[in-house]
């Protein structure tokens, strides 16, 4: 098998976010934020999590069978009421979870090992490896301090504090010198809607002749500030609102559901007979929740949250919170090892991956090899991605960008959109490409000229996923619901309500018929498009419901809760 990532081999170590990720080769290690480090002496085989063969991350020790995990790997298969069947990978002990305590002895091992300052670091020429940068920082620092080294480093890359985009990053040490020069000072009535921008002088004189208080810019931008913050602040309300509920029914039914297994112990349970809650008995579809449970430890499952599927003929791609891609052929798995992805597509031999470290990367899918890589595609994280057979497009915060899908250089940018845009579809023939934001659906030519066409003004707060069919834009939002327009006037037509839970992802199916969407509140709802009401419930997952792929007779969805579930038609 082979890594995805460029410099790594199979035989290298990589963990999910915040998690310590070690290399065999040259103690190479890459942490946290994909960042390389470099071991003075190659660390002890005794260091290393049984489960994971990696150095331990968070180090526990079981008091039923002495033995030491990290507490991630373990707490994944450890039974917190011990009715499991979840062991010791190594002598069978049944392991609970509160007989798990910090390895205090080893993680003071691990911190006092010996790494080289991450700043003083390189990529060798076989690109597989790192070696000393001569130009750069030379310290040797324990691993439990480098924080404290790193983040005040003088060989440290930073960006320049009024433009990254203009001005690009800068060794600490070389920083101030560029500040001297620097004109992208702005002038601090830019908040009051003053756009002037220069040397830092040049702002000091320009703000001595401004006459902020006769803007009027200033009061409208200062309230679209606060829109956000409240917004922002409302999801957090409805995120935890969604989990009282939740802990509220699980209370319920942990109190009523003993009487009722006792009563029913003689007939077949709702789980028994296969099919999810249905809205009606005249549903013209029914989806039948199939195995997700195989004999592969890892199957059907990741370690991390899971944020974007997609599929291209016999294949299914995942990838999530874990760093991990798994390919998915549905007699076997795949996996190669990434950083963490938010989101995917498929198209021109290529599967194109983007996430939170602002790099977008094309793979082949005929060897799953990496292609090509971009790095600091955007200044944020990257939140969805698309390809219309010609080009790649992009969304971060404020800014979608257009890139040539052959060699990903970069096209045209769509600036100043002054919020996320956390979604992006095509019209059925790609020629049109919309962008969902606040309070706000942009539609723009996707086919050359990429100006704007049109766009749907609402009231609805943040968009968070979209999806287009032949007759309807479909618009899911932070609130809750999911709304309708006319694909050709732009015109509402029908806000659907069921979810309680901001709607994180949409699909439609082929036919136009139906379509699917998920939510926060962790179910999956299928619509009809004709009649405009709910058909079915899918309540399989235990956390957000963050992705949603159609792949010929099933419907797949992938969860926080690191779940892949999958649903066939009867």
């Amino acid at each position: 098998m082979k890594s995805l990532h460029s410099g790594v081999t199979t035989g290298s170590y990589l963990r999910c976010v915040n998690k310590t990720n070690m290399c065999d080769n040259n103690n190479i290690q890459k942490v946290g934020d994909m960042s390389p480090t470099k071991f003075v002496v190659t660390p002890s085989e005794s260091l290393k999590c049984p489960i994971c063969k990696e150095i331990f991350n968070d180090p526990v020790i079981s008091t039923q069978c002495g033995h030491t995990f990290c507490r991630n790997c373990i707490r994944n298969g450890a039974s917190i009421t011990g009715n499991s069947t979840s062991k010791c990978p190594l002598d069978g002990t049944t392991l609970l979870r509160l007989h798990l305590v910090s390895n205090l002895a080893v993680k003071g091992q691990i911190e006092d090992l010996l790494i080289y300052c991450r700043h003083g670091l390189t990529r060798s020429s076989s690109d597989e490896d790192f070696e000393i940068d001569s130009a750069g920082c030379q310290e040797k620092i324990l691993f439990g301090q480098r924080a404290d080294h790193e983040e005040t480093c003088e060989f440290a890359i930073v960006p320049c504090p009024n433009s990254s985009n203009q001005c690009g990053k800068f060794q600490r040490r070389t920083l101030e010198d560029h500040l001297k020069i620097c004109t992208q000072y702005r002038c601090q009535y830019s908040v009051k809607g003053c756009e002037y921008v220069g040397t830092k002088q040049a702002v000091v004189e320009h703000e001595q002749n401004f006459n902020h208080k006769s803007s009027t810019h200033g009061p409208m931008l200062q309230v679209s500030r606060l829109v956000e913050t409240v917004e922002d602040l409302s999801f957090q309300v409805e995120q935890l609102t969604v989990l009282l509920k939740r802990s509220s029914l699980y209370r319920e039914m942990s109190v009523t559901s003993i009487p009722e297994i006792l009563n029913s112990s003689q007939s077949p349970s709702p789980d028994e007979s296969g099919v999810s809650y249905s809205y009606g008995p005249k549903s013209l579809v029914r989806l039948k929740p199939a195995a997700v449970v195989s004999t592969h430890q890892d199957a059907w499952s990741h370690r991390g949250a899971i944020w974007s599927l997609v599929s291209r003929g016999h294949r299914l791609f995942s990838a999530g919170g874990d760093r991990v891609i798994k390919v998915w052929n549905m007699e076997n798995v795949r996996q190669a090892k990434c950083t963490e992805i938010h989101t995917m597509c498929v198209g021109g031999g290529k599967l194109y991956s983007a996430g939170s470290d602002q790099a977008i990367i094309s793979w082949n899918l005929e060897n799953l090899t990496l292609h090509r890589r971009v790095e600091n595609a955007h200044n944020n994280v990257i939140c969805a991605i698309i390809y219309n057979g010609k080009y790649l497009f992009t969304s971060s915060h404020s800014c979608i960008k257009v890139w040539d899908a052959s060699n990903l250089q970069e096209v045209h940018e769509m600036p100043d959109l002054h919020h996320w845009v956390r979604a992006l579809a095509l019209d059925v023939r790609r020629e049109k490409l919309f962008s969902g934001s606040h309070n706000v659906v942009h539609i723009w030519d996707a086919i050359g000229s990429f100006c704007l066409r049109g766009t749907i003004d609402h009231s609805l707060g943040s968009v968070y996923s979209l999806a287009t069919t032949r007759h309807f834009i479909i618009v899911g939002t932070y609130n809750q619901n999911i709304h309708l327009y006319d694909v050709n006037t732009y015109q509402s037509i029908k806000a659907l309500v069921g979810h309680i839970g901001t709607v994180t992802a949409l699909a439609p199916a082929v036919t136009g018929k139906l379509f699917f969407s998920a939510s926060y509140d962790t179910t999956v709802q299928v619509w009809n498009l004709d009649t405009m009401l709910p058909m079915q419930t899918l309540s399989r997952h235990e956390g957000s419901v963050n992705c949603v792929v159609i792949h010929k007779d099933m419907l797949l969805s992938g969860s926080e809760d690191m779940e892949i579930k999958y649903f066939k038609a009867e």
